[in-house]
């Protein structure tokens, strides 16, 4: 799946996060995301970040992480609206995460994979700025919801309290 959007929006009704990819070919894809897993990807992506900053000292490092995630965060388009209409690709709705793992991978990109019940499961592969997009995308679905998670590490500057927000 190529990613062209990311989307999060805060369901109060459910308490919920609400994850949803549009692809080139017009397909998206949805995932439900606990306050549970969204506190323990955080620090995570974080911590794997900074680890490949290039940096001699662990505060270079932290420094040169939150850089490249500010550098990143500005020269992505959040002003244009989600695509709509789209044609869902799982079939179900949404997968309600249960458990999700990150890694990086060769040439910087981020894989994602999302695990739900009955053997469901969604990996994304986001390139660099995608990914620090999408921790922005979080950390204002994580503020609009009051979950009281506080940013971690390079993600710690404010970003607003909006219901949802999209990354292009």
């Amino acid at each position: 799946m190529s990613v062209q959007q990311i989307n999060i929006s805060y369901d109060p009704k459910q308490d919920r996060l609400k994850l949803r990819l549009a692809d080139t070919d017009s397909k998206e894809y949805a995932v439900w995301l606990t306050r549970r897993l969204v506190s323990r990807l955080l620090p995570a992506v974080a911590q794997r970040l900074r680890e490949t900053a290039m940096a001699e000292t662990e505060s270079g490092q932290r420094s040169l992480a939150a850089f490249e995630h500010q550098t990143a965060v500005e020269n992505s388009d959040f002003s244009t609206g989600y695509a709509e209409n789209l044609e869902p690709a799982l079939e179900g709705g949404p997968i309600l995460a249960k458990e999700i793992r990150f890694g990086l991978r060769d040439g910087g990109n981020a894989e994602l994979q999302f695990f739900g019940d009955n053997d469901e499961q969604m990996t994304l592969t986001l390139t660099t700025q995608f990914i620090h997009g999408f921790i922005r995308l979080l950390n204002q679905g994580i503020e609009t919801a009051e979950w009281g998670i506080e940013p971690k590490g390079i993600f710690s500057s404010h970003i607003g309290n909006q219901l949802s927000a999209t990354l292009n």
